[in-house]
């Protein structure tokens, strides 16, 4: 855990927000960079919260996703 949050996630976040926000920079955009600070604040306490609540959430979604086509959500043979 990173800041409160799942590693990939922080991590993902702050290379996003540094990428864009040096790019704002460069470019001379100010307001940009505001958004740019403004959303990763509200992301990191996004992830916080997530973090709190399941440290391993997306690793569990990730699984759910990869195997839901063989585990449907009925038993086999259904009764009729």
């Amino acid at each position: 855990m990173v800041l409160g949050g799942e590693r990939e996630l922080v991590l993902t976040s702050i290379l996003l927000a540094a990428v864009i926000g040096f790019s704002a920079i460069w470019l001379g955009y100010i307001w940009l960079l505001a958004l740019v600070v403004f959303i990763e604040f509200g992301a990191l306490s996004l992830f916080r919260m997530m973090g709190k609540r399941d440290p391993c959430m997306t690793q569990v979604f990730i699984r759910f996703l990869r195997y839901s086509s063989r585990y449907p959500s009925q038993s086999i043979p259904r009764r009729q």
